[in-house]
């Protein structure tokens, strides 16, 4: 997807292919044995809520995709559900915020701009410019595609800034995870090197 030139992400990877007469071999290989929905199930397990609601995120949980993301809507899973389950579009609402109150921050989102919706509260505690906040928020709703496209004339444009808040509100953006639930998962592995070898 588009998102890497939100966070200017290099577009090689990181990883090299090691060679025969390389002396740093990984020792060890880590692997991260709880998946996200594991880790959601852990949080729900803890929370305050009625039988039904737990019901409800628990079922949202399983949508919840390996980025964090559910891409189902909700009224495609209420569909799903038999009409003796009885449940209003309000009680999915609930059940939604409640799953996007849980960790990492912006779980549960439906798109992008949800996503950085969420985390953004968490984000500006040491931002001084309240109104480098509201660009920020406004940007995130309105204009995610011009800040992907780098159409940095016409965002000042429609937002009405200088140069230097709409820089600053980009640096917020920046610190925001497009995919939250990335931290998560057994499939991928983590080399660890160690700090000394003995031959």
């Amino acid at each position: 997807n588009g998102d890497g030139a939100l966070w200017g992400e290099a577009s090689g990877s990181q990883s090299g292919s090691g060679s025969a007469d390389d002396d740093r071999v990984p020792e060890q290989i880590r692997t991260q044995d709880e998946s996200l929905q594991d880790h959601l199930l852990g949080q729900l397990a803890g929370a305050r809520c009625t039988p039904k609601d737990r019901a409800l995120v628990s079922l949202l949980i399983g949508e919840v995709e390996e980025d964090g993301y559910i891409r189902s809507s909700l009224e495609e899973l209420a569909s799903s559900l038999p009409p003796e389950a009885d449940v209003e579009p309000e009680e999915w609402v609930t059940a939604l915020r409640l799953l996007q109150s849980f960790e990492p921050t912006g779980v549960g989102a439906r798109d992008l701009a949800e996503c950085l919706r969420l985390q953004l509260p968490q984000s500006v505690d040491d931002v001084d410019d309240l109104a480098v906040v509201e660009l920020t928020r406004r940007l995130i709703d309105n204009h995610l595609d011009l800040l992907a496209a780098r159409e940095f004339s016409k965002l000042r444009k429609f937002l009405r800034c200088s140069e230097p808040m709409l820089r600053e509100a980009q640096k917020l953006i920046q610190r925001l995870d497009p995919r939250p639930g990335r931290q998560f998962g057994g499939d991928s592995a983590a080399y660890v090197v160690p700090d000394i070898v003995v031959r």
